[in-house]
């Protein structure tokens, strides 16, 4: 949502639920982690702060909500809060979510935009650091 000439302010909500009583590994849901991986990136849902897949389960709920400044075409800025969780059962319990912030700095170049991000769940533990390079392919 635009909220002015260089500030975007956005969301997400993701919802998942797994049926049936034996899953296999490709209908569970992982939480965590910066980047979707290379196997079942459709069943991943990131979370700032978290170990990449550091929950899983047949449930996953994740909410992100930022703001993204652009100074210039080529420089951008953003600023995100995440909440997120895995469980085997559907909960939707403040205490079971994990939260994490998110920094990013990047530019947009001709291969795509390249950026780094610093991530954490606490002010005293020091952040994750995550490095993109293009688009995903």
């Amino acid at each position: 949502v635009p909220a002015g000439p260089s500030l975007t302010l956005f969301g997400r909500l993701a919802l998942t639920r797994g049926r049936g009583a034996d899953l296999p590994v490709s209908r569970l849901t992982f939480v965590g982690g910066l980047y979707p991986p290379s196997v079942l990136p459709g069943r991943f849902l990131p979370l700032a702060g978290a170990r990449p897949q550091e929950f899983v389960g047949r449930s996953g709920q994740f909410a992100r909500l930022g703001a993204r400044w652009r100074p210039r075409r080529d420089l951008f800025f953003e600023i995100a809060t995440e909440a997120g969780a895995a469980a085997d059962d559907w909960t939707l319990d403040a205490d079971e979510l994990s939260f994490g912030l998110a920094l990013t700095a990047g530019l947009v170049t001709p291969i795509g935009p390249v950026s780094v991000t610093f991530a954490g769940d606490a002010p005293d533990d020091l952040p994750t650091v995550g490095v993109r390079l293009g688009p995903d392919f």
